[in-house]
């Protein structure tokens, strides 16, 4: 029996979400829609080096800027169901509920990820607030309940923990390149590792001793290769 193609997606209250960081360099990202909405998306999507596609009659200055410089693609005119093939996710950004359920049920008949501005239960992921500072990223969510909260909890999170400890996470990723290539016993490098966000190494690290560190790093790698020629 085939499945009735105009069924609404509905979204079953007991499933949680599953967070999630994708790699969209290079993939087509459809935005529809260039309003203030729109261009929040899309200001988002722009460091992920997506091939961001918008398609709208109409758009805001900072989307056309965008678009003259060649950063998006815009299509101006209204959106058609053929705009989402292809694409690894679409945003549903505008105004106009029946529009926004029109593409939504596009993406849904060919399972095609789709976050829905309103109304927001035929989205099939959700964005979530985001703190970042250098390579640390902290992805917070309230389940929909209240973005307000998740957007307090980004600016809190950026002004403390972010600011901390942003820097260290570029260092560990330095620190945790040099042990992988020189030990090759899982077990050992896995320990070193673990020992570099405890107690006094980490302190040491936030507070920049990073070169003290790579020195004992590096002196524990030849003490492991004599062990283990």
């Amino acid at each position: 029996m085939s499945q009735n193609p105009e069924k609404r997606y509905t979204r079953n209250p007991l499933a949680d979400d599953y967070p999630v960081f994708l790699d969209l360099r290079r993939q087509k990202v459809l935005v529809v829609g260039g309003g203030t909405v729109a261009e929040r998306k899309v200001r988002t999507l722009l460091p992920t080096l997506a091939q961001i596609h918008l398609v709208c009659p109409a758009a805001t200055t900072t989307l056309q800027n965008a678009s003259r410089s060649g950063r998006i693609r815009w299509s101006r005119r209204p959106f058609r169901a053929r705009d989402i093939k292809g694409a690894r996710l679409v945003f549903a950004a505008t105004d106009d509920l029946s529009l926004n359920r029109s593409v939504a049920r596009h993406c849904h008949q060919n399972r095609i990820p789709v976050n829905v501005a309103s109304p927001s239960e035929d989205s099939t992921f959700r964005v979530p607030a985001l703190a970042r500072q250098g390579d640390l990223r902290i992805a917070i969510s309230t389940g929909g309940k209240s973005p307000a909260l998740a957007k307090w909890l980004r600016q809190n999170l950026e002004k403390t923990v972010c600011r901390e400890f942003g820097r260290v996470a570029g260092h560990l990723g330095s620190l945790r390149k040099e042990i992988l290539d020189g030990i090759p016993d899982t077990g050992t490098r896995q320990k070193i590792l673990n020992r570099l966000v405890t107690g006094k190494m980490l302190e040491r690290i936030r507070t920049g001793e990073i070169r003290a560190v790579r020195r004992e790093i590096r002196k524990q790698i030849r003490t492991f290769r004599i062990l283990n020629p």
